[in-house]
């Protein structure tokens, strides 16, 4: 008996996706709109409901292949978690909805609203736990990434820099020096622009 003959093993390249159909346009216009209400701390389903907004998976895809439009995309999403800390202290200190009137047999009574309650409690909960995983740095345990680099916030322009490129050479995306310049001369500016405005 004869063994059957194996099939080739596929290569590790072989197993990444690959891309085909027409390349979607980059819109640096509506890219600015949505980082900036990511910024005042609005999700990014909300923001792409309203008329002429993109996609969110549109947003997504610039963002996994637009290097500039990535760190545009990762800032703004740091400073949506710092809006959402406000809105926790509003949603915490807010308790006008914490007891609601029940007509009883003999009159009308407050009675303490717990389902409304827990619902507060969740929505408290729910952006904590996304800014811990978005904002490592500010709201996260350790102010680490899981590889043991700086989080996006804490790092210095050159360090995102250089996270950015390792991160595109594992997908075998590599950038020319010039492209490598011109990354971090956006970087510097858009990190001196986010100090003035402090």
């Amino acid at each position: 008996m004869t063994d059957k003959p194996r099939a080739p093993r596929k290569s590790r390249k072989s197993l990444m996706p690959t891309y085909t159909g027409r390349p979607v346009a980059f819109d640096q216009t509506q890219a600015n709109k949505v980082c900036d209400a990511l910024a005042a701390g609005e999700t990014l389903t909300e923001i792409c409901k309203r008329e002429g907004m993109p996609k969110p998976n549109l947003v997504r895809t610039w963002a996994g292949t637009n290097p500039l439009f990535a760190l545009q995309y990762n800032r703004a999403r740091v400073e949506q978690t710092r809006a959402w800390s406000d809105q926790i202290v509003t949603l915490a200190d807010d308790g006008a909805a914490d007891y609601k009137e029940v007509q009883k047999r003999h009159g009308t009574q407050l009675v303490y609203d717990r389902q409304h309650v827990d619902r507060v409690r969740l929505r408290i909960e729910t952006r904590k736990w996304i800014m811990a995983k978005i904002n490592k740095a500010e709201y996260g345990e350790g102010a680490q990434n899981a590889d043991g680099t700086p989080a996006l916030s804490d790092q210095s322009p050159r360090e995102m820099v250089g996270q950015l490129v390792h991160l595109l050479a594992q997908f075998e995306i590599h950038l020319t020096p010039e492209q490598v310049i011109a990354v971090q001369k956006a970087v510097t500016a858009t990190d001196d622009e986010a100090r003035l405005g402090r």
